[in-house]
C-alpha cells in the first residue's frame, strides 16, 4: 500500500494585495520585484512538489 499526491506552497502571491515598499526616489514599487535577493523573488513563486510515499516495513 502507498499513497501520493501534489503539495504546493504559494508562500506570496500578488494576486490581491501586495507588498508594497516605498524607494529612495518616491517610487512604489512590490517587494518581489523590487528586491534583488533570490530569496524575495523565489517566494512570490508557486511551488509544487510530487510525492510518493509508503510504511516501513516494521516486525514485533
Amino acid at each position: 500500500m502507498y499513497s501520493y499526491g501534489t503539495v504546493s506552497n504559494e508562500a506570496y502571491v500578488s494576486g490581491g494585495k501586495s507588498i508594497n515598499i516605498i524607494t529612495k526616489k518616491g517610487e512604489v514599487l512590490d517587494i518581489a520585484h523590487a528586491s534583488d535577493l533570490p530569496s524575495i523573488k523565489a517566494i512570490s513563486k508557486i511551488v509544487e512538489k510530487n510525492y510518493l510515499c509508503w510504511p516501513k516495513n516494521v516486525s514485533l
